[in-house]
């Protein structure tokens, strides 16, 4: 696994850095840890699990992303700046694995906070 990453670096996101960024961003506009469920048990149980990673974006980048229940969007302008100048500052094989994070999970917040080694 750890070469596969490698070589997806050198390979992907090397030639393509600015574009990889653009995707992994693109993933705010429907963050996983912002849509909360309709179901009293299902959202404390969302609770226990993401209220953590919205103190910790607080905290980290002075960013409180807004929360809805159910399917609605947020449809609120979300400050992707705050982050790209974060990823900016990443290595290619950071930048790869937040990319490879991020897709996995199908969030941006939970792909960055195990790479910032906010969660494991």
């Amino acid at each position: 696994p750890l070469t596969q990453l490698l070589m997806t670096a050198l390979d992907r996101t090397a030639p393509a850095r600015a574009a990889i960024t653009d995707e992994i961003l693109a993933f705010l506009d429907t963050e996983l840890i912002c849509h909360y469920g309709a179901d009293e048990k299902l959202v404390a149980y969302q609770r226990q699990h993401w209220q953590p990673l919205h103190n910790w974006l607080a905290s980290t980048f002075t960013v409180m992303l807004p929360v809805t229940f159910g399917v609605q969007p947020t449809r609120a302008a979300l400050p992707t700046h705050i982050f790209r100048a974060r990823l900016d500052g990443y290595s290619l094989y950071q930048l790869t694995a937040l990319s490879q994070a991020v897709a996995t999970s199908g969030s941006f917040v939970i792909g960055l906070a195990l790479v910032e080694g906010q969660i494991d």
